[in-house]
């Protein structure tokens, strides 16, 4: 989150934040500067579109606190949530939690940039490889012990 420079925040138009909370609800290390220049931000000249995912532990009382005040502010400031703020709880399926959101959020982005069919997605070549995984060209190894990198990869 450090590297972000806020005054790109106007030029978005959607802006997907996952963040982790430190602590009882506290922003991670690396979102501080993020968090202060935001709360900095008199209002947004441009219609963002944004959508929030938390992750934590709900072992602490303000479990996801940090997502839902980056949540509040980017309201204040005249932003649109295109679905709900997720949470992902450590201790209950934080995977799964994600995923429902991620799910959730595309098929909103989808609809709010007016994208309807397959067609009009296009992916970058990194992520359409033609190559396979075939399992008779691998083979998994249970070892009792943890293998030296140089070693695993070179069975």
């Amino acid at each position: 989150m450090h590297d972000y420079n806020i005054s790109n925040l106007d030029k978005e138009t959607l802006l997907l934040i996952v963040t982790s909370t430190f602590g009882n609800g506290d922003c991670p290390g690396n979102g501080e500067t993020f968090k202060k220049s935001l709360f900095n931000l008199k209002q947004l000249h441009s219609k963002v579109r944004y959508a929030i995912f938390g992750l934590g532990s709900s072992m602490y009382p303000q479990f996801c606190a940090f997502a839902h005040t980056l949540d509040q502010r980017m309201v204040q400031l005249g932003a649109s949530q295109i679905s709900p703020t997720g949470e992902g709880d450590e201790l209950n399926g934080q995977e799964e939690s994600f995923l429902s959101w991620a799910v959730q959020t595309f098929k909103a982005a989808c609809e709010a940039f007016k994208i309807r069919d397959r067609q009009n997605i296009i992916l970058p070549k990194c992520y359409m490889s033609t190559e396979t995984w075939n399992a008779e060209d691998y083979r998994l190894v249970n070892e009792a012990q943890p293998l030296e990198y140089i070693k695993g990869i070179s069975i």
